[in-house]
C-alpha cells in the first residue's frame, strides 16, 4: 500500500479513536451547531465566507475571519464548529471506525453538511496529501482506493450520515457547486444557518469578493491570515490550501479506469447525496 502516514492500527488506532471521542464529546457540549463535511469539500471556503460576513458586521480586520468561535460569541449567535467529524487525513481512521461521521459530535445540534462531487474531492485530497501534507507517496490511481483516505472511505461517511440524520436537530446540505454557480444563496443559506435571519445585502456580496479562488490565494501566498492552516510553507503550487476549486476538473487528473472504479464504488455502496441542483435537504 504506497504511503507514508495515513494508516493506524492497533493500539495506535485504539489512542486516536479514544482522543478523538473525548473531542467529540467535548465539542458536542460547546456548540449549538456544525458544519460538516469530507475533507475538500469546500469547508474553508465556507467558512471564510461566514467569518469575513462577521467581521464587517463587527467592524473588525478581516485578518480575523477564521477567528469563528470569537466572533460567533461577539456577534451574538450560536457557537458554530466546522469539523471533519472523523474523515480528516490526520485522523487516520479505517472505515470500519465507529467514529467516522459519528453523532457523538453532532447529535441533538443542527448540522449543515457540504458535499461535492466525490471525483474532484478525491483529486483535490491526493494533491493535499501527496504534495502538502507529504503523507502519502503513491499515484492518485492507488490513492482513490486506498480504503484510508480514498472512494471507500468517502461513500462509507456520506451512507452513515445518512442513515443517522435523524439525530440531528435539523439538517441542510450545501453542494459545492452550488457555492460556484449560486454564491450569494449558498452565503445566505449559510448565514440563516447561523442564526442570521436578514443578511445584509453589500456585506454579502464583499464577502463574495473576498473568497474568490485567486484572492484567497493571493492571500494564502502572503500568510494574510497568520494561520498555520493556510501556510504553504513549501512554495509548491501542487500544496496550496486553495488550489484550483474546479467543478468537473477531475477529468484532468483520472483516467477512465479511475472513473469507472469511482463510479462502479458508488453504484456498489451508494451515494445518497450524489450532487443534484435543486437538492436541499437530506433524505
Amino acid at each position: 500500500m504506497a504511503s507514508t502516514g495515513i494508516e493506524s492500527s492497533g493500539l495506535n488506532l485504539w489512542l486516536r479513536e479514544h482522543r478523538l471521542a473525548q473531542r467529540m464529546r467535548l465539542a458536542n457540549k460547546k456548540y449549538s451547531a456544525f458544519v460538516l463535511s469530507i475533507p475538500k469539500s469546500g469547508r474553508t471556503w465556507n467558512r471564510l465566507m461566514l467569518g469575513f460576513y462577521l467581521t464587517r458586521v463587527l467592524g473588525k480586520n478581516p485578518e480575523s475571519a477564521l477567528n469563528l468561535t470569537e466572533l460567533c460569541r461577539e456577534s451574538n449567535i450560536s457557537l458554530i464548529a466546522y469539523s471533519h467529524n472523523g474523515t480528516s487525513f490526520t485522523d487516520k481512521l479505517p472505515p470500519t471506525s465507529k467514529l467516522i461521521a459519528s453523532p457523538t459530535e453532532w447529535e441533538n445540534r443542527k448540522v449543515l453538511l457540504l458535499i461535492r462531487d466525490n471525483r474532484d474531492v478525491l483529486v483535490s485530497a491526493y494533491f493535499h496529501c501527496r504534495y502538502r501534507e507529504k503523507s502519502f507517496d503513491g499515484t492518485i490511481s492507488e490513492y482513490i482506493r486506498n480504503p484510508f483516505v480514498g472512494i471507500l472511505k468517502l461513500v462509507t461517511a456520506l451512507n452513515r450520515w445518512h442513515k443517522m440524520q435523524y439525530l440531528a436537530k435539523d439538517v441542510e446540505i450545501l453542494p459545492y457547486e452550488d457555492m460556484h454557480s449560486m454564491p450569494i444563496s449558498a452565503l445566505k443559506k449559510t448565514l440563516i444557518f447561523a442564526g442570521i435571519e436578514n443578511p445584509v445585502d453589500s456585506y454579502m456580496d464583499e464577502a463574495i469578493n473576498f473568497t474568490r479562488m485567486e484572492n484567497l490565494q493571493k492571500l494564502e501566498n502572503a500568510n494574510y491570515f497568520q494561520s498555520i492552516e493556510m501556510q504553504n510553507k513549501s512554495g509548491d503550487p501542487r500544496a496550496r490550501k486553495v488550489r484550483e476549486g474546479k467543478i468537473g476538473g477531475f477529468r484532468e487528473h483520472l483516467s477512465a479506469d479511475d472513473i469507472a472504479y469511482i463510479d462502479e464504488m458508488e453504484q456498489k455502496i451508494g451515494n445518497p447525496y450524489a450532487y443534484r441542483p435543486a437538492i436541499e435537504k437530506m433524505g
